[in-house]
């Protein structure tokens, strides 16, 4: 492909390792605008939050189930409306859904709503199945972000894979392919970087140089989660900078991998007064992607 005919592997890192709807929500965003001017100030930035982090890492659009205040955001934002299960059963039915709230991957929303809703309310189960990620505002307004969790071997499997996370990186620390600051060679050898980047940059450093200066934290996510952000400022000795031949050739060979490996996206941003490409992956996340 083009990016193999500029030097870039071929290879990808997967070798590591209705109508009905439509009208429905139309005719619901009229309520959605009402319900979103309901905040005052310091509400509406936890939502605003909440919002921009789903949009931004929530690439592929999952089901969420979610707060009267967060329905009206994201249908607001263009959110596929038959992909929301809200509190309340507010908007349209969720019939197409035969596994209810354990189809949702995420709950977004304030817990004195999501938990005072009616013990057999969706977007309650949910959350009641669901562990921490990201949060906005405080108090009794604190917009949450939480991962819904249904399988009972994810626990477990989550443990395994937090071993595997340690033992690549600290091989990838060791790489010679790859120039690390201080932070970000800690982050690799405490295994708390994510697998997908890992397994993206061993790929990478088969061939190629790069300098790492930092995987960034997700503002508003648990400092304990994985890193899935990661800051590139020199591509074979040549700076991370706009119209760089480059980071074209790098964007486009990131895009060209096949999921999960594949980046929800990449910009060019400033790390400490550095131009730096960060490549992000998107929230879904994966396990089991390193051997054992």
């Amino acid at each position: 492909g083009q990016a193999a005919s500029r030097g870039w592997p071929a290879w990808a890192p997967a070798a590591v390792a209705g109508v009905l709807v439509a009208l429905a929500a139309i005719a619901w965003v009229p309520s959605a605008r009402h319900l979103g001017g309901s905040a005052d100030t310091s509400d509406q930035r936890a939502i605003d939050g909440a919002r921009g982090w789903v949009l931004a890492n929530l690439p592929s659009r999952p089901r969420l189930a979610v707060d009267d205040a967060m329905w009206a955001a994201l249908v607001d934002a263009g959110y596929p409306v038959d992909q929301l299960a809200p509190v309340g059963g507010l908007g349209p039915d969720r019939a197409g859904w035969p596994g209810g709230w354990a189809e949702c991957r995420y709950t977004v929303g304030r817990d004195r709503v999501l938990l005072g809703a009616d013990p057999a309310d969706a977007a309650r189960l949910a959350r009641q199945s669901s562990s921490p990620v990201a949060a906005f505002g405080e108090g009794d307004d604190r917009v949450e972000v939480r991962r819904v969790v249904t399988d009972p071997d994810a626990a477990a499997e989550a443990l395994r894979d937090a071993s595997t996370r340690i033992d690549a990186g600290a091989g990838l620390a060791r790489n010679p392919k790859l120039g690390l600051q201080p932070g970000a060679a800690a982050l690799l050898r405490r295994g708390a970087v994510d697998s997908r980047p890992l397994s993206v940059l061993a790929a990478i450093s088969g061939q190629h140089a790069l300098t790492v200066v930092d995987f960034p934290a997700v503002p508003g996510e648990d400092p304990r989660l994985p890193r899935r952000l990661v800051a590139v400022s020199t591509i074979d000795g040549e700076p991370a900078r706009a119209g760089a031949t480059v980071v074209t050739t790098l964007d486009q060979w990131l895009r060209a991998q096949q999921p999960p490996y594949r980046p929800a996206g990449t910009e060019l941003s400033d790390e400490g007064g550095t131009s730096v490409l960060v490549v992000r992956f998107d929230a879904l996340g994966a396990t089991g992607l390193l051997p054992p």
